[in-house]
């Protein structure tokens, strides 16, 4: 993997929106990701065989089913109408207080939220999103930091919201024992990830 191929596959994020979340939740069975509209996030999820429902909810023109069984498309205008016990929700749309509210609602008691977020150098929209995750309801917060060249500043934050207790330790094991490739996430870049600057200590904790 070179340098110009992270740049042009993403790759970074992909990994980073999806692998963190899913190895932060004890015994995760079903997921939901938004506005997932080029399958990125979906193929990265799909390589973890314990999830037994994956639901792709798109803000675009419905797109043909993936051949993966454990996979359903649903249209955001009707996925909203329902209700959905969610172990993981991967959002990628811009949050107002009123979807964090629904999110809240459609998961599990130990179910585990990530939303992206601004660049950290943008540190007032970062703080209005933890303040309005608190105020939804979730009672603890990771915040993630990583690079992503191709966007503004170079450095994207995501925030992990856990809806009821606080974080237990990482499921160490699953990581290193993964049955599937990464290009860029491992254990100790999780672990890094979560680290913050001084800069973003001061503004956002």
């Amino acid at each position: 993997m070179t340098e110009s191929s992270l740049k042009s596959n993403n790759v970074i994020f992909c990994e980073m929106m999806s692998h963190p979340v899913v190895f932060s939740h004890q015994s995760p069975k079903t997921l939901g990701i938004i506005g997932d509209q080029e399958n990125t996030i979906l193929n990265e999820v799909l390589k973890h065989s314990q999830l037994i429902e994956i639901q792709s909810i798109i803000t675009k023109e419905l797109e043909p089913s993936s051949a993966d069984s454990r996979v359903k498309k649903y249209d955001y205008s009707n996925w909203t109408e329902t209700s959905h016990n969610l172990d993981i929700l991967i959002t990628l749309t811009d949050p107002t207080p009123e979807t964090l509210q629904h999110y809240f609602t459609q998961l599990n008691n130990d179910g585990i939220l990530i939303q992206t977020a601004a660049s950290p150098f943008d540190n007032q929209p970062l703080k209005l999103l933890v303040n309005q995750l608190k105020t939804s309801g979730f009672q603890d917060l990771q915040i993630l930091h990583f690079p992503q060249p191709n966007y503004s500043g170079g450095w994207r934050v995501a925030v992990i919201a856990l809806k009821q207790g606080v974080f237990k330790r990482l499921r160490e094991k699953d990581i290193y024992n993964k049955s599937f490739k990464t290009q860029y996430y491992n254990f100790d870049i999780h672990r890094a990830s979560m680290v913050l600057p001084e800069f973003m200590r001061e503004t956002v904790i």
